[in-house]
């Protein structure tokens, strides 16, 4: 009978935990998300984080200005931001008399931090961008746009 009880008290902290998580989701974000960045294929690059939803939509709230063919940068999203769909702006030179030249991403961002290697010239092709191998989210959105 305590065995019966005992893994009844389990399943309802179960229940109630996943209660709680479908009712504020929120809440289950402790810290902000950081998205690391390999550059390659073009001789330098600014780089801007820029959420599609919120107050401050299509303003950015990240900037690098300037990060080198082969290096890399990181980017904090805070709290605030998540979950949400970004755009990661590329202003590009392929060269360093070139003149800037834009490309944009879609990500989303929850709470993973994120590595991606980028080729901002064909930043939208799945042969020239890609992220860590357990990402989630934009792998899921991924299979979907090709559906």
């Amino acid at each position: 009978m305590d065995e019966i009880l005992k893994k009844a008290v389990i399943a309802i902290r179960l229940i109630v935990l996943l209660w709680f998580i479908l009712l504020f989701p929120e809440s289950i974000q402790a810290s902000d998300t950081v998205i690391t960045i390999s550059l390659r294929g073009v001789y330098n690059s600014k780089i801007s984080l820029i959420p599609l939803t919120g107050t401050n939509a299509l303003k950015p709230i990240t900037i690098i200005d300037s990060i080198r063919n082969g290096e890399q940068c990181m980017l904090t999203v805070t709290k605030e931001y998540l979950p949400g769909e970004f755009v990661l702006r590329f202003d590009y030179k392929e060269n360093a008399s070139s003149t800037p030249y834009p490309s944009e991403k879609r990500i989303i961002i929850y709470n993973q931090d994120l590595y991606l290697w980028v080729h901002p010239i064909y930043c939208n092709n799945a042969d020239s961008t890609r992220f860590q191998k357990d990402e989630r989210e934009n792998e899921a959105y991924s299979r979907f746009l090709l559906e």
